[in-house]
């Protein structure tokens, strides 16, 4: 039955500003290739909507090589161009170009910082076009809290860079370039953001202990976080030596990939981290330690202690996550119940555990590995319990 004229053809109804920006505010937090696109048509709706929305669109620009020109010409002109500002880039808060490289410039990008200094949160630097030149106006964002510079290796010192940054106290997260530790220089705790807690180190190792004692001692006090991504090898914490210098603060330690097939100093580093809690590791890395045994290590090393048939009863690890990055060329992970119960037995105060499910056999033995989840629960204290086990992802 037909109730009414489905076409309506009086005065348009405008919507309340705050229904709209429930609406917008919706649309903005879903994490979606589309959701630029549909925060743009809903500019084009009517002058309301735009009002709404425009902040939006602008908040977290989703930049590419096929619109980083028209960006660019509408947030900083050229000089040339006689363009008035008209005034967008008071809403840009996260500005990431780490998928950008030749689309931009040395100069342009050091304008773009110059021109979102008073709104930016969040910036990632583009490969290549980042430059001194751009520490200037990188120093004035004063409400910056997350800063990722490891898209590339640039020509500058990490003295330099700290120096330009050192100020900013709402800097909480620090991803350095690729080469910011080929060289050792001498830091201090001033020279680092005071609230720093993130620290994250790619590329290129230190190499002597020395180096990695003055890096240490350099850190701030608030620094919890260690993450180590897709470094050239290994063999370069090899060069830790827990007896000598250890890293007191660090709680979160989180190691990626590494480029060349080399052991990794397991033990070395727990002690050298010795309040670390919770460990991040690639799946590839941790099945191959489960599977080392002790004449294999004695073949390889005879003082690092990197077999996990021993108990190490000065860890405090609690969280271990096994991570999904792969090394080239290595088959995936398999992990028995075999080789997970080493890792439970090797730290007694592990009370969770998270395996990507792909490389378990839940199918053949969900029995074993909910007896197993059992003994991780009753190692934890009460209001943890909850949060521990073995859990698949």
């Amino acid at each position: 039955m037909k109730v009414g004229d489905p076409v309506y053809r009086g005065a348009e109804v405008p919507l309340p500003i705050e229904v709209l920006e429930c609406i917008i505010s919706h649309i903005g937090t879903v994490e979606d290739n589309n959701t630029q696109a549909t925060l743009w048509a809903c500019c084009l709706i009517s002058r309301s909507w735009y009002a709404a929305t425009i902040s939006h669109l602008y908040q977290q620009p989703l930049l590419n090589n096929r619109n980083f020109d028209k960006f660019t010409r509408t947030i900083c002109p050229p000089v040339s161009s006689h363009k008035p500002r008209v005034g967008l880039e008071g809403f840009i808060k996260r500005l990431d170009m780490g998928g950008l490289a030749y689309e931009s410039s040395k100069s342009l990008t050091a304008r773009l910082l110059r021109r979102t200094r008073n709104s930016l949160e969040s910036f990632a630097s583009p490969a290549v076009t980042f430059s001194i030149a751009s520490l200037a106006p990188l120093g004035k964002c004063t409400n910056l809290q997350f800063l990722d510079l490891s898209a590339d290796g640039y020509d500058m010192h990490i003295r330099q860079l700290l120096d330009s940054i050192s100020h900013l106290d709402h800097l909480t997260t620090l991803k350095l370039p690729r080469n910011a530790l080929r060289l050792a220089l001498t830091l201090q705790k001033s020279h680092w953001p005071r609230n720093l807690r993130t620290l994250e180190l790619s590329d290129w190792l230190y190499e002597e202990l020395t180096s990695w004692a003055a890096f240490f001692e350099s850190w701030p006090d608030n620094l919890t976080t260690l993450k180590i991504q897709e470094c050239v090898g290994y063999g370069s914490l090899n060069a830790l030596d827990p007896s000598t210098v250890t890293a007191d603060t660090i709680r979160v330690l989180d190691i990626g990939i590494s480029w060349h097939e080399d052991r990794f100093p397991l033990r070395r580093v727990l002690h050298t981290f010795p309040h670390a809690e919770v460990l991040r590791l690639p799946a590839y890395v941790a099945e191959d330690l489960a599977r080392m045994n002790q004449t294999d290590e004695m073949l390889i090393n005879l003082t690092s202690g990197d077999t996990l048939v021993d108990v190490d009863y000065d860890s405090l690890l609690e969280v271990l996550i096994l991570t999904y990055p792969q090394s080239p060329g290595r088959k995936l992970p398999q992990f028995s119940t075999t080789l997970l119960e080493r890792w439970v037995k090797k730290y007694p105060r592990l009370r969770r555990l998270e395996v990507p499910e792909k490389y378990t056999g839940l199918s053949h033995a969900r029995a074993y590995y909910e007896r197993l989840g059992a003994t991780l629960e009753e190692r934890a204290a009460p209001d943890k319990r909850a949060s521990s086990g073995i859990f698949l992802y």
